[in-house]
């Protein structure tokens, strides 16, 4: 994948390649969205990011099969830092609760969870 990514404060130092996870999410954890949200006020990028996570359902046959790697949001993300994780509706227009960088990833199944974070 190919993602352009920018510091807000200078717009050019872009990166032509982005990894973005420092390991992989466990088998039955995916990624849905993860996109930069827009500063409304002054109509440029900011340094905040809408998270989408999606657990999938399973029975007993595909739990054996995945482990239960529990991970925490900062050792996911490379090379960003996260400095302030909210847990939000999937609007992304009611927090729900703030958490710490160092939080487990805890995504009921069959359930999506969103999450704004600030980012640098």
């Amino acid at each position: 994948m190919l993602t352009f990514l920018f510091t807000p404060n200078d717009p050019s130092s872009y990166h032509s390649h982005f990894a973005g996870l420092k390991q992989s999410l466990p088998c039955d954890l995916h990624l849905v969205n993860m996109k930069m949200l827009q500063n409304n006020i002054k109509q440029e990028a900011s340094n905040t990011a809408a998270l989408f996570l999606h657990r999938l359902g399973y029975d007993c046959m595909f739990k054996q099969k995945c482990s239960d790697k529990k991970i925490s949001f900062e050792e996911v993300f490379d090379p960003l830092t996260i400095h302030d994780l909210k847990s939000t509706s999937l609007s992304l227009n009611y927090e729900k609760e703030k958490m710490k960088p160092s939080s487990r990833i805890h995504v009921p199944p069959m359930e999506i969870n969103a999450y704004t974070m600030t980012l640098s």
